[in-house]
């Protein structure tokens, strides 16, 4: 699992929620998270027992969390797209269709 969440695919950036979040956070954490991206910097992977630790805490406790949501029919999980921007926006299109509330879907968008 990567430190950065930003990705480049077809020229676009592609970001996530929380480079948007990081965005008023630190300015700072942007730019350094952009050059990443660009490949104008290297970050070195950090071989860490404890941080693992807590990244496997972390992913169990939100794999819990999401299925609690799913069963009230408020979440749905989606499918990680794949590395292309059609894929992205196909996903994109696939959660504004949905409609978690009471299992129902919203067609015609």
């Amino acid at each position: 699992m990567g430190v950065f969440m930003a990705q480049l695919l077809d020229g676009l950036r592609i970001v996530s929620a929380q480079d948007l979040i990081s965005e008023y956070e630190c300015q700072h954490k942007v730019a350094l998270d952009a050059a990443v991206t660009l490949g104008n910097l290297s970050v070195e992977k950090v071989d860490n027992p404890t941080f693992k630790l807590l990244q496997d805490f972390g992913i169990a406790f939100e794999e819990q969390r999401l299925e609690a949501l799913e069963a009230t029919n408020n979440v749905k999980r989606l499918q990680m797209p794949k590395r292309s921007v059609a894929d992205f926006q196909n996903t994109w299109v696939e959660g504004v269709r949905s409609d978690c509330h009471g299992g129902k879907s919203r067609e015609g968008l």
